[in-house]
Formats: structure tokens, sequence, C-alpha cells
């Protein structure tokens, strides 16, 4: 009797992790950087972000310090993954373990990426046409910042392009990771007024009690090495992703909490979709 409780609980809790929510990727939280005023022409930037907790290897999370960001009107992506997915032929992907992740939308054209010694590309459109470089770099807890540097021009065909390297930095090692570089369309980079961090479950469907219980705190936005995006902030939580992230201020930096069902009551709800608090900064 006791053998058949257990298996029923297991049961319950696998088939409750499909219940009223879209399937992963899960963005548990998205939190959008403001600034009031207009950007300087891109040269570099660079967020802090700190990992509190033990992450467990066999959950498939995305941290994302810069979950969104514009060059140009063009949308890119970089962060650090639990599991690098990796193509294999045109059906076929393996994962290859911890790693860094740089993307950008509206391409398919690898010409457009720049691999680092021992990383690789891809370019693929099941979430939308995209091109990203990807590289291993092995992570746990502890403080790092990721870097987004324009390092050249280059003119092709008479049009000016720039190409922006990705770098993360483990601050107790001093170790650097480079993932890449890809290339954007225009001589100088113009950056819109805000940009956004995201902590993500990706892959297959989950259980609940297998989200992981852990903090990540984002902050320290520089822009050619000032402080920037520092006006304001708030986060917006998916309401067809299940209530298990939170986050809040944290002396100017904001935290983000996963791994138990948090209360949305009396959270503003915007665009029937969101739920969204603000922080003062």
């Amino acid at each position: 009797m006791k053998k058949i409780i257990i298996l029923f609980s297991i049961l319950f809790l696998v088939s409750i992790s499909h219940s009223g929510y879209k399937k992963p990727p899960w963005h548990f939280v998205d939190i959008w950087w403001q600034s009031n005023k207009p950007l300087p022409i891109f040269k570099s930037l660079s967020l802090d972000f700190t990992i509190h907790n033990h992450v467990p290897d066999n959950v498939k999370l995305y941290i994302a310090p810069v979950g969104w960001i514009e060059f140009n009107d063009r949308g890119a992506y970089a962060g650090i993954q639990t599991d690098l997915m990796k193509l294999v032929g045109r059906r076929r992907a393996k994962y290859v373990g911890q790693g860094l992740i740089f993307s950008r939308w509206k391409t398919r054209d690898l010409s457009a990426t720049k691999v680092a010694p021992g990383g690789y590309n891809q370019s693929a459109g099941y979430e939308g046409d995209f091109v990203g470089v990807r590289n291993v770099f092995t992570w746990s807890i502890g403080k790092y910042t990721i870097g987004l540097k324009k390092t050249h021009t280059q003119v092709i065909g008479g049009r000016y392009y720039s190409w922006v390297k990705m770098t993360v930095t483990e601050h107790r090692t001093g170790r650097v990771g480079n993932c890449g570089s890809i290339r954007f369309y225009g001589r100088n980079l113009k950056l819109k007024k805000s940009i956004a961090s995201f902590v993500e479950i990706y892959g297959g469907s989950i259980p609940y009690y297998r989200i992981p219980r852990i903090k990540i705190t984002f902050g320290n936005i520089k822009v050619n090495g000032t402080r920037a995006y520092n006006d304001y902030a708030y986060s917006s939580y998916p309401k067809n992703v299940p209530p298990y992230g939170t986050s809040y201020e944290n002396n100017g930096m904001v935290t983000v909490e996963l791994g138990r069902r948090f209360s949305r009551q009396g959270l503003k709800s915007t665009k029937t979709s969101y739920y969204k608090v603000h922080f003062s900064r």
C-alpha cells in the first residue's frame, strides 16, 4: 500500500507540471532595465550577475543577463546555460554541457558569426530565424560579468557592418570565457532605452519539484564603462508560465528567486498576459 501511495504521489507531481501552462521554455521572470535618456553609440556593455546557489546538472537552466538587446533594431541575447544544445545534421541534436550562448534574430546567414576556439555556431528557425555562437564554459556559485564589445568594422559590398564579441568573466579566478562574435549592420551601433534579463527553464516539461531553489542577482550595468540603464526597472511574470519565480530589489540590483510557488495577488496585470512589478532605483 505504501508503494502505491508513493507511486501515485510521483505521478501526481509529474502531471501537474503540464496543467494549465505552456510547455517550456518557461521565462519565470523578465527584468526590464530602463534609461530615460538616449544611450551613447555602443562600444561595450557589461552586466554583473551572481549565482548564490548550486544549480543541479539535470536541470536545463538558462541564465540570460542580456536576455534582450537591440543593435540598430536587430534583437540579440546572451547568457549561460547548464546544457548547451548542438545541432548534428538537420534533425538531430546533442547536449554538450555548461556553456555560453550569444545569438541574434532575423537571419540564417552563418557568415555573420565568428566561432571562438573550441566553440561552434548555429543557424536555425525553430523559434524564429536566428544565428548564434556557442562555447563550453564551466560555471558554479559565484560572481560573474557578462561583456559585449564591438571589436571592429567591416565593409561588405559597400555597406558597413560591426562585429560584437561576447565574454563572461569569473570574478573569483579571473577566468574569461570567449563565446565568439556576431556581425550587425551599421558602422555605428545604436542601443534602445531598455534591455532585459531573464531566467528560463528550457527543454522538455519537468515536474515543479525539479525547478531548482536558487537565487541570482543582476545589476551594475555599464555602457562604454559608465553606469547605464539605472533610471528604473520592472519585472514581468508571464501568466502562461508556472508561478515559481519572483524578483525583488537588492541594494540597487535585482535578485531573482526560483523553486517555490509565489503569489501573484496584488500585482498589476498588463497586456492580459503578464503580471508586472516596478522597482525604484
